[in-house]
Formats: structure tokens, sequence, C-alpha cells
């Protein structure tokens, strides 16, 4: 894959600045440091790479994003992209909400038989997976690369 294929270009749902390089603690909008502005807003931005979709998350994903959020990651209808891969790296603060949008688009790509992968997961994130004892359902990867290498070996498996 060429990097201009990586490049956002299909939705961008609105500008969000940077943390600052503060990271909030697991479950708390508090900043480790206190002069960093605060951002609660969530950004979304999904980017085509072949026939996957990539759908990066960005910022605090609660309950005032949960409906925007749920929506970027439902399963693509018939005739649009063969798998999607939800980009978890740049999440700042996450809550049930968050799990319940992974918990329901991985079911509702699982209905579609469509892969759903989870790639650069946040250490925030990944602690909300495994106390509430989800991490295993998903499929992770660290990366794009190796998410997209999972998703072709998941479809050839299934046609083969």
């Amino acid at each position: 894959f060429s990097q201009a294929a990586l490049r956002p270009a299909v939705t961008d749902h609105g500008p969000r600045g940077p943390r600052h390089g503060c990271v909030p603690t697991f479950l708390s909008r508090r900043a480790a440091c206190e002069n960093a502005p605060v951002n609660d807003e969530v950004e979304i931005i999904e980017t085509p790479v072949g026939d996957v979709r990539v759908v990066r998350v960005t910022g605090e994903c609660d309950a005032d994003e949960a409906d925007a959020v749920t929506a970027a990651l439902s399963a693509p209808r018939a005739g649009g992209a063969a798998a999607t891969v939800a980009d978890l790296g740049g999440v700042t603060f996450a809550d049930s909400s968050l799990l319940h949008a992974l918990l329901t688009a991985r079911q509702g790509h699982a209905a579609a038989g469509m892969p759903f992968v989870l790639v650069a997961v946040s250490p925030l994130v990944r602690r909300l997976l495994d106390l509430t004892d989800t991490a295993r359902v998903f499929t992770m990867a660290p990366d794009l690369a190796s998410a997209l290498d999972l998703i072709r070996e998941e479809i050839s498996s299934r046609r083969g």
C-alpha cells in the first residue's frame, strides 16, 4: 500500500487539537499536566485503504460522542468496504459508551460476515477491554499493516 492510500480523505468529523503530550489517567478527564487544554470532543476520520475502511478515533469517547462513534464503526452496507479497521491509538478517554460502540460494531460485522479489527489500541482502551473481560472477543493488531494482513487471511479462509 502506498502512503497516499493512507491519507485521510473521506470523512472528517470536526477539527480538534492535540492534547499537548499530556495523557489523562484511565476513566479520568484530568490531564497529566495542569496547563493542557481540555478537549472533550472526539474526532473520527474514515479512510479507504483498498476495500478496507479504516476508522481513526481520537479524543475522548463518552456518552456525548456515543452515537457518532457507533455510527462510524457500524458495518459497511452491501457493496461497500469488505472490512473495517478501528484505529484507537489516539483515544484519550474511554468509558462504557466506547465499549458499547465496539461491541455493537463487532456484532454487526460478524452478522454481515465482515472482519472487524482493532488496531493500535491505546493503553486506556486496552485497560477498559481487560477490566471488562471483553478483549478476548476482538481481533487486535499492533499496526495497520498487520491488521490488513489479518483481514486478507480471514477473507481468503472464508473463500477457501
